[in-house]
């Protein structure tokens, strides 16, 4: 392999026709430009705080098992590691990478000094950018960086490439300047390169699409992708790096999660660990920093994922032209992260761990024992398990609830033996099925009677909710000649109605749920729940909700029949909305209803005649009776 000395490296490309009108305005402030001859900086005797301590994780050497001590709690056995004590002394110390009197001071927008040059050695170390003039600035976590780098980069109007699922916060960041978004396709390994390549290379043949205003800018996460969890590839984040440099696009790598991939054996190096200029990258996925001969990567990186959020330090690798820009910003902003924030970490990074200290100090697998997680959620009676699916199959969906079943009655078998009889009662949970809730620690028998006294409540609630609408609507002039406020609060009642109907009473009365989609194409998808056929309704409740559902939307056709015949248009609005929102729940649960009778007959022609030797015939009458069923009801 050939080592590529760093100064035979290019000097990186000028993105300056990239910038936005405020990041083109940017200039260092009058006060920071002149701040060595001036005296506002408060001398550090005055400062009234004289050290910083905290007692941090110690950072066994590289191959060395770390110390490790057991103390009880409870009476239970807690593993904590070894801790080592960590001191910011006041002034500067022989051994000390930090001191108060520097940190505390007033910043030029780069952070301090010993904390910047550990994070760009770390960043020299992990992804080697393959450009000479890149440099390394904090920041106040990523999003504080990401918001700056939107408005150094785009103007209002412009739009930003983004994974079609992606960070809430990069919408709220971009929205109120007027920034869109193109959401591009993704699959197993996030943000997908075809579909990248394919929207920019169409860009403008669409209605709508200005061709000047073609997107510059792509922001991904690429590892860990939050919210689906993907990571990509190395020949997926190649494909990307070739798109962005045919299309010239500046790419804003979000990694946050990047310092917590898990290898199979932390000691194994893959292909890629060595790149061109001899970085040893042991099982880490290459960046797409690394990949940049061009500077038109901003990545952003934070201690919030490795450390600790509250932290709120991160930092931005970047060319010098755009982190001459985001100095400027920060001067004018936040100056600096917190000066206690960056003093613990530069002495705790530079002093204690080191380089290869920091880059093992992350959660370890073995840290994370799912027995104890579960044991934990037990004990503290939570109601609720988080689990997150990312791009799973439906097929490894319901396995892992599966498996997550059985442990947790494997956990619960310790319980209570009320508890343990819920739990063995309990059956896994269908795709296409509405199972009741189990309270846990209430006997069978209370939940019966519980779910038989909600359903009789849900139903006079269900009841209600509809009647206000209709009193207001023929009661209101008794009270207000303001039709203005009638119409607003029976939009109101009937939107409420409307939400109840379709999100609870449909699927606690009758066990059904429906909802749609609208594409982009113009097509409309439906989506239709159902409850096990094997679980009865109670007949009253049923009664009730179907009779309600159909008789509402009869009273407002009434209702505007007598506004034609009176010659009354404006009361017709309230009719009109009326009736397309009681129209949509009758279409919506009358085609859920009919959906789940044709599951039904299909599952039981399937039953009946299923097996080896009636799998045709089952078939030929599963479809004969889903046919029968759908056309009955």
């Amino acid at each position: 392999m050939t080592v590529i000395n760093e100064h035979e490296l290019p000097m990186a490309k000028d993105f300056s026709s990239f910038l936005s009108t405020e990041g083109a305005s940017r200039k260092k402030g009058l006060l920071k430009g002149l701040f060595k001859f001036m005296t506002g900086f408060p001398h550090p005797s005055t400062f009234p705080f004289y050290s910083l301590s905290a007692e941090v994780k110690s950072m066994a050497p590289a191959g060395a098992s770390p110390a490790i001590h057991n103390t009880v709690s409870n009476g239970k056995t807690n593993s904590i590691h070894s801790h080592e004590t960590v001191t910011v002394p006041h002034g500067p110390l022989l051994g000390k990478a930090e001191s108060l009197s520097t940190s505390l001071q007033y910043g030029i927008g780069t952070g301090i000094e010993s904390l910047r040059q550990f994070c760009k050695e770390h960043v020299n170390r992990m992804h080697r950018p393959q450009y000479q003039d890149w440099d390394v600035i904090t920041s106040a976590g990523n999003t504080d960086a990401f918001a700056k780098v939107i408005l150094m980069l785009c103007n209002r109007g412009d739009k930003v490439l983004v994974e079609e699922w992606t960070y809430p916060s990069a919408f709220d960041t971009m929205a109120p300047i007027g920034v869109g978004h193109v959401p591009v396709k993704m699959d197993s390994e996030g943000m997908s390169a075809v579909s990248l390549k394919d929207i920019l290379d169409n860009w403008g043949s669409t209605p709508g699409q200005n061709h000047k205003a073609k997107p510059r800018v792509v922001y991904l996460i690429p590892t860990g992708q939050n919210p689906t969890g993907t990571t990509m590839s190395i020949q997926r984040r190649r494909d990307i790096m070739q798109v962005a440099q045919e299309h010239n696009l500046i790419l804003i790598e979000d990694d946050p999660y990047y310092y917590l991939q898990f290898f199979a054996d932390e000691g194994q190096e893959s292909n890629e660990d060595v790149n061109s200029r001899g970085s040893k990258q042991s099982g880490w996925v290459p960046s797409l920093l690394s990949m940049d001969t061009d500077g038109r990567v901003i990545r952003l990186d934070t201690f919030s994922k490795t450390l600790a959020p509250g932290c709120r330090v991160g930092y931005m690798s970047m060319n010098a032209r755009f982190y001459d820009i985001i100095q400027c910003h920060n001067e004018l902003t936040i100056q600096q992260p917190s000066g206690f924030s960056q003093a613990i970490l530069a002495e705790t990074l530079i002093s204690h761990w080191g380089q290869e200290g920091y880059t093992r100090c992350k959660p370890k697998p073995t840290d994370m024992d799912s027995e104890d997680m579960l044991n934990v959620w037990s004990d503290e009676e939570a109601t609720y398990l988080r689990a997150t699916f990312a791009y799973a199959t439906f097929e490894q969906m319901d396995q892992a609830i599966i498996r997550f079943g059985k442990s947790l009655n494997e956990v619960f078998a310790a319980s209570t033996a009320d508890r343990q009889n819920l739990l063995s009662d309990a059956q896994p949970m269908g795709i296409s099925q509405l199972e009741p809730d189990l309270e846990s620690g209430a006997p069978p028998s209370l939940l019966k009677q519980s779910r038989q006294v909600n359903g009789g409540c849900v139903n006079i609630k269900n009841q209600q909710r509809r009647s206000e609408a209709i009193c207001i609507y023929f009661f209101g002039t008794l009270f207000t000649g303001n039709f203005v406020l009638i119409f607003v609060l029976c939009v109101l009642m009937l939107v409420f109605d409307f939400w109840t109907v379709k999100n609870v009473s449909g699927r606690l009365l009758v066990g059904l749920r429906w909802w749609n989609e609208n594409r982009e194409d113009g097509t409309t998808t439906w989506y239709f729940e159902s409850r096990d056929q094997s679980r009865p309704l109670n007949p009253v409740d049923s009664r009730l909700f179907w009779t309600g559902l159909y008789v509402a939307p009869a009273i407002w056709v009434l209702f505007g029949i007598l506004c034609i015949l009176t010659f009354e248009p404006t009361w017709l609005l309230i009719v009109a909305v009326a009736l397309a929102l009681n129209f949509a729940n009758v279409i919506g649960y009358t085609q859920c209803d009919k959906d789940a009778k044709q599951k039904w007959a299909s599952g039981f022609a399937s039953n009946v005649l299923g097996g080896s030797g009636g799998g045709f015939m089952g078939g030929l009458m599963s479809r004969g009776i889903s046919r029968m069923a759908g056309s009955m009801f």
